[in-house]
């Protein structure tokens, strides 16, 4: 089942917020640049640390592939000449001069080849898998940082459309209203900064102006869902639990890899030698030939160790420790976040109704109207982004990693 979740971000007015364009923030010491959704998961991607780190491991455990797959032969090739002699025994004595080639290399042994392939093979699909669960828990973060940031410019612009309606209002009522509403945007225009500035860290560079997102309203959509079908795709997408199992597919590879290298190798050499025509004491000799072959067999005295096997053994079962653990905790994961959504959609729908129920109590304009709508309007941000954020959690940990799109 896919699920697709939409969410959207206009500049206009939506059912609920604000009737105004997104004006300009005006916050002394801040310098920042407006992003959309879409440039800042961009810039994420290309940009983060993490991610380029992840990047570089992968494509060093695929170069590794080729070399890892080829045969070990180790070919080795020598030539010798002689031997001279400086004085011969006496003047009869002949010391012709031989020629002798030889070639040896290495014959692995059984299995070791394609242990060490399979190996760095395994280790290409363990780095791609965890490099996109990376890739969706840096997307998850920047996302929720980017919805925070998003909750307290909301705010902002809500307390700054309640001060300049009360401007409007004349009496000592007003001026107060005024007054505290002025000193809490100070404290909102200082979160404000804190979470420009935080967005900037998941792009990986360094900047002295801050990220604040583009549009003034968010709208989410509820889902009904169902509890048991979200269970049971995440059992078969998350995309942790899929860089868990090429873990123990890497793991179990390198257990047979270290078991393969017990294997012992041959050492075969093939020689030739020549010797030219010489004559000696009047006796003519013809040229010679002479070939020969040996096999070194090495004595493995330290196969009588076993430290490797049980080492690579319990790699293995740690690794599969790790995955049957994983798995468990999804049901857990998956039940709690639909829980948290449950709340969180049935608190959107309350705040929406006060908000509306807030405006049609709204004219005349008076202090009290103003001051209600901005507290009803503050309340329905946080619904609005704490239901945004529930749904995207509930969806990621279900293995449904489809990016938000904000308009």
């Amino acid at each position: 089942m896919k699920i697709i979740i939409a969410l959207f971000i206009s500049i206009g007015i939506s059912n609920l917020t604000f009737a105004q364009s997104d004006p300009e923030l005006n916050i002394e010491g801040f310098k920042y640049k407006t992003i959309s959704f879409a440039e800042y998961i961009k810039e994420v991607h290309q940009n983060s640390a993490s991610i380029n780190s992840k990047q570089l491991s992968l494509l060093s455990s695929k170069a590794m592939v080729a070399p890892m797959a080829a045969r070990n032969i180790n070919p080795s090739f020598n030539y010798s000449k002689g031997a001279y002699y400086a004085l011969v025994p006496y003047t009869p004595y002949v010391s012709p001069s031989s020629s002798t080639y030889s070639l040896s290399g290495t014959l692995e042994g059984w299995g070791k080849r394609g242990a060490r392939e399979e190996f760095a093979n395994a280790e290409v699909a363990r780095n791609e898998s965890e490099l996109s669960s990376l890739k969706r828990t840096v997307e998850s973060d920047a996302i929720f940082a980017y919805l925070d940031t998003q909750r307290v410019k909301l705010n902002w612009l809500a307390f700054r459309k309640a001060i300049d309606e009360l401007s409007l209002i004349k009496g000592k009522e007003a001026q107060n209203s005024i007054s505290d509403l002025t000193a809490t945007l100070n404290n909102i225009s200082n979160d404000l900064k804190f979470f420009g500035y935080g967005l900037i860290t998941f792009v990986g560079k360094p900047s002295e102006e801050g990220f604040i997102p583009q549009g003034n309203t968010i709208n989410t959509f509820p889902r009904n869902l169902k509890v048991n079908d979200l269970i049971n795709e995440a059992l078969s997408k998350r995309v942790d639990l899929i860089a868990l199992n090429d873990n123990v597919k890497s793991a179990d590879a390198g257990a047979n890899l270290v078991s393969k290298n017990r294997n012992i190798d041959l050492s075969p050499s093939a020689w030739y030698s020549t010797t030219p025509a010489y004559v000696s004491s009047g006796t003519q000799y013809g040229t010679t030939h002479s070939y020969g072959f040996s096999v070194s067999i090495p004595i493995p005295l330290q196969l009588r160790f076993d430290g490797d096997l049980v080492s690579a053994a319990n790699n293995k079962m740690q690794a599969e420790y790790a995955f049957n653990d994983a798995k468990n905790r999804v049901t857990v994961e998956v039940k709690q976040a639909f829980l948290q959504y449950s709340v969180a959609k049935e608190k959107l729908k309350i705040a929406e109704q006060n908000f509306l129920a807030s405006q049609e109590k709204s004219k005349p304009r008076t202090v009290q109207s103003i001051t209600q709508i901005r507290e009803k309007s503050t309340e329905l941000i946080d619904a609005k982004v704490n239901h945004a954020k529930a749904l995207i959690f509930l969806l990621r940990v279900s293995g449904d990693y489809e990016i938000p799109q904000f308009n």
